[in-house]
């Protein structure tokens, strides 16, 4: 067994049977750069190196050019699932929290507690969040989950 990296997603697989990875798209054995993030590596040929500090630099500032780019997609992402969660509530506009609470408790004690109530609630405590704090990095927070 042999472990290989493949070229394009920089994937590393410890212990692979290499007749089942390819030369042209995976490295055999590579030596890899101790300490470093894959996404700082630079392969040239079956070669793995660090980034330089000016590479490490620019390819930062690029990650962050389109996180800021992706944020108002994120946002707008939030911003719809809400307003349909306000929808099936029977609720216009985009009410705040004590309009979503009001709603919910009107459909029943029941209901308070509950995961469609934490959901709801959740998510509007992530639009405000949102909207106080600058900086909130979306790629942070997994699907359906909350910022580390």
């Amino acid at each position: 067994m042999a472990a290989v990296l493949n070229r394009t997603t920089r994937e590393y697989r410890p212990s692979a049977h290499t007749p089942d990875y390819p030369a042209e798209d995976w490295i055999h054995n590579p030596e890899l750069p101790e300490g470093v993030p894959p996404r700082l590596w630079v392969i040239e040929g079956d070669a793995v190196r660090a980034m330089t500090a000016a590479e490490t630099t620019a390819s930062l500032a690029a990650a962050e050019t389109a996180r800021q780019a992706a944020k108002p997609a994120a946002l707008q992402a939030i911003e719809n699932e809400y307003l349909a969660i306000c929808e099936t509530l029977g609720l216009s506009g985009t009410p705040g929290r004590p309009e979503l609470d009001a709603a919910l408790y009107d459909l029943g004690k029941g209901l308070i507690g509950t995961a469609a109530y934490h959901g709801a609630v959740a998510m509007g405590l992530r639009l405000v969040y949102i909207a106080q704090y600058d900086g909130f990095d979306f790629a942070d927070v997994p699907p359906g989950g909350h910022a580390e």
